[in-house]
């Protein structure tokens, strides 16, 4: 018996490195976040997603943006860096902050290094 190529399916995760990150506000705050790298090869790209209004259900580890980080990685040679915005809460952790009707989503950011 052979086995041939493997379909993707919903819940499929395909290799990559994942890296959880911090990012950091020019104001001081802390945002949760995960760069998905591709394994052996540099990325031909980078896709920042920043997730819908929290207010209603957007966070970073919605499912669009979670299977973009499973997936792109190994399909494309795509990066993909996904993060909560102020005061968004999802499994990867809370994002410092408060949700104030994205005015402060402007305000400039730095990647540290997790504690």
């Amino acid at each position: 018996m052979t086995s041939g190529p493997q379909s993707i399916v919903a819940n499929s995760v395909l290799p990559a490195r994942r890296d959880p990150l911090r990012l950091h506000t020019s104001d001081g705050l802390s945002l949760v976040g995960e760069l998905a790298l591709p394994v052996a090869v540099a990325p031909v790209a980078t896709i920042v997603c920043v997730h819908p209004l929290p207010t209603h259900g957007g966070m970073m580890d919605s499912h669009v943006f979670r299977k973009m980080a499973w997936r792109l990685p190994a399909l494309a040679d795509t990066a993909v860096l996904r993060f909560n915005t102020r005061g968004t809460s999802s499994a990867a952790g809370t994002s410092e902050g408060a949700f104030d009707e994205a005015r402060g989503e402007g305000l400039t950011w730095r990647r540290r290094s997790p504690r």
